[in-house]
């Protein structure tokens, strides 16, 4: 009885330093896509929202360029990080009129950690899909003849590889976040 009561006291100082901030969080983060036919790096911007939830477990939806991950729910560590489940799956489609791509992400590591109002963010995926290009149309001039050849969708390619991306939340958090107002 005394020992978890104990264990609560020493841990409580510590969880409520690095609590998880509530509110919508920008984050500014270098991503890695890496597949047999690509390896590249680029920075994007990304909008982590953190709410709380019964228990004292914390609900996280990821969103970056229009597309939304939304993780289950999840407890802080004995660090006040909140470490993702691996295993869960996020579905990514995209149709323009250049592209089309369905892919499965299955994550693979997901850490959010604090420091002050900063947030940091890790998440790696194993990802896998196809994706599909369209041709542009092309005007051939032959000596048989002027052929214009329409454009047209190319077969789907199988895509297979993992997607990583680390990231801080810029100027500490949103502009909207509980974590913004004064105190």
């Amino acid at each position: 009885m005394l020992l978890p009561l104990a264990t609560a006291l020493v841990l409580a100082p510590a969880l409520a330093r690095s609590a998880p901030l509530e509110g919508d969080h920008r984050v500014n983060a270098r991503t890695r896509v890496k597949t047999s036919e690509l390896d590249h790096e680029y920075r994007s911007d990304a909008t982590v929202s953190l709410a709380p939830q019964a228990g004292g477990s914390w609900k996280v939806v990821v969103s970056a360029q229009g597309k939304h991950c939304e993780f289950a729910p999840t407890k802080p560590d004995l660090e006040g990080s909140l470490v993702l489940e691996p295993g869960q799956r996020c579905a990514l489609e995209e149709e323009s009129d250049t592209v089309r791509a369905r892919l499965n992400a299955i994550l693979s590591a997901g850490t959010i950690s604090f420091r002050g109002k900063q947030i940091l963010v890790r998440l790696a995926w194993n990802v896998d899909g196809t994706v599909q290009l369209r041709s542009r149309p092309v005007h051939l001039d032959l000596p048989t003849g002027n052929f214009d050849l329409p454009a047209t969708w190319l077969p789907a390619l199988p895509v297979r590889g993992t997607v990583s991306s680390e990231g801080e939340s810029s100027r500490g958090c949103a502009e909207k976040s509980a974590a913004c107002q004064p105190e």
